[in-house]
């Protein structure tokens, strides 16, 4: 594999700035990338871009995965999933003026065309203060392990937890430490 640099993101008027890559292979093999992109880390007019590494070496023209008018968008992965489908799982703070992130809400929306178009948005956890930022996991078992942490206490610094779906992510229960009460 010969390595090459280029820009996948060149920021313009609507996305001047962007955060938090993940990268992951779609079921055909293809090198694909989500983030989140906006006027800054935080602005409500951010959104969610996919793009991929095409045949030539070039990547595709970023594409508005998700964007939700007043919601700040934050950490997204893509999670290609053993029967085919794609997993995306984003962030979206919930809060009003300044964003904090203690006040965001993980999603998923999922393609079964290779990223070509998505389902609509699923709330995985009505639990606010949870961040995704990495894949998941299929055990054998079938149960889905999706790595979160919790911002709730800043001060306290950021806590791993983990969401366990044994229904291929209709239903999901998080684990970890538990709220301190």
């Amino acid at each position: 594999m010969q390595a090459s640099y280029q820009f996948i993101h060149t920021p313009h008027a609507r996305f001047t700035s962007c955060h938090a890559a993940s990268l992951s292979l779609l079921p055909d093999g293809r090198l694909a990338v989500v983030y989140f992109a906006g006027g800054y880390e935080g602005s409500s007019d951010s959104a969610h871009l996919f793009s991929y590494l095409r045949d030539d070496g070039t990547w595709h023209s970023p594409a508005v995965l998700q964007a939700t008018e007043g919601r700040a968008a934050g950490n997204a992965i893509l999670w290609t999933l053993p029967e085919g489908r794609i997993a995306l799982i984003y962030t979206l703070s919930h809060s009003s003026g300044r964003v904090i992130w203690d006040e965001a809400r993980i999603y998923a929306r999922y393609s079964w065309d290779a990223g070509a178009s998505w389902s609509e948005q699923h709330t995985i956890t009505e639990e606010l203060g949870f961040i995704c930022r990495q894949p998941g996991l299929v055990l054998d078992g079938g149960e889905w392990l999706l790595p979160i942490y919790d911002n709730r206490n800043l001060d306290a610094g950021n806590e791993g937890s983990v969401l366990i779906s044994d229904d291929q992510g209709r239903h999901w229960q998080r684990y970890g430490r538990p709220a301190d009460g």
